[in-house]
């Protein structure tokens, strides 16, 4: 029984780490990691990097990187600026910067999706290039947006829920299955046959006259 106990106890503990995982993934809560990125721009002028923050409206949103390879372009967009960026690899954002390193500043007008993106500086289109990156707000924490963060703590909720499920249901089978405990022979149970060493009862009579 134990083990089924223990596979049970495992169980939830996968759940919990699995929408622990949902909810960084998400950008619905802090992610200790996003205030640094290390990133690589394959060669190719098609080719960009970005990524995604949830951020709260008033905070001041900073980013400062280094780039190896050559200088790069670096944006912050909201999104309907990132949509057309992506469609089009152009357009402007809340703040756009050139150079082998560089830093951009803005205020958050509104809640909402934000996103850091780099593409190739000028001259540089067929070079891969990597990219450091820190990421602050005023407060100091943001959340990112991670679908591979995410998609793990969903496995992990379902497995987790599984591996209960599947345990308890074996234990309970098991405990249906074991035999009940030996009665004791001085048990006597109600309707059985009496005992020899019991008298029967007897109703009382009146004393002879």
């Amino acid at each position: 029984m134990k083990r089924f106990q223990a596979a049970i106890v495992a169980g939830g503990i996968f759940a919990l780490i699995g929408l622990s995982l949902l909810f960084v993934g998400a950008g619905l809560a802090p992610n200790p990691a996003a205030n640094s990125k290390q990133v690589t721009i394959p060669p190719g002028a098609a080719y960009y990097y970005y990524i995604k923050y949830r951020i709260s409206a008033g905070m001041q949103f900073t980013v400062e990187f280094t780039a190896t390879g050559g200088t790069v372009d670096a944006h912050i967009f909201n999104e309907a600026q990132y949509q057309t960026y992506a469609q089009y690899l152009s357009g402007s954002g809340l703040a756009s910067t050139s150079g082998a390193s560089g830093r951009l500043d803005v205020v958050i007008p509104a809640e909402g999706f934000y996103y850091v993106a780099f593409d190739h500086g000028a001259g540089y289109e067929d070079v891969s290039q990597d990219v450091h990156a820190t990421i602050r707000t005023g407060s100091g924490g943001i959340t990112s947006v991670s679908p591979g963060l995410a998609g793990a703590g969903i496995g992990l909720i379902i497995a987790g829920i599984a591996t209960s499920v599947v345990a308890r249901r074996r234990m309970k089978r098991a405990e249906s299955a074991m035999p009940f405990p030996p009665r004791p022979s001085n048990v006597v149970m109600y309707g059985s046959n009496p005992p020899t060493n019991v008298a029967p009862f007897e109703e009382p009579r009146p004393p002879p006259p």
